[in-house]
């Protein structure tokens, strides 16, 4: 199955996993899937406004549904 036949996980489930509210951060740019053999990543950059630092939100492909990975620092 193509990566493209997969839901992804909405602006709101993001907020609502990395405890934020919308107005809390941006999100940056458009979202990114990494797949290979054994897992689908689905990867979205954020700021928040407290701190202005970049984020990337990092989500695991399980069966059909999204599991919340990490958070990461963006090195720029």
């Amino acid at each position: 199955m193509s990566i493209l036949k997969f839901s992804v996980p909405s602006d709101a489930k993001i907020c609502n996993d990395i405890k934020r509210k919308k107005n809390d951060l941006n999100f940056v740019g458009n979202a990114s899937f990494y797949q290979n053999l054994k897992e689908t990543l689905y990867i979205r950059k954020l700021k928040l406004h407290k701190d202005n630092m970049e984020r990337k939100v990092i989500y695991k492909k399980d069966g059909t549904d999204w599991l919340f990975g990490n958070i990461e620092l963006v090195n720029t």
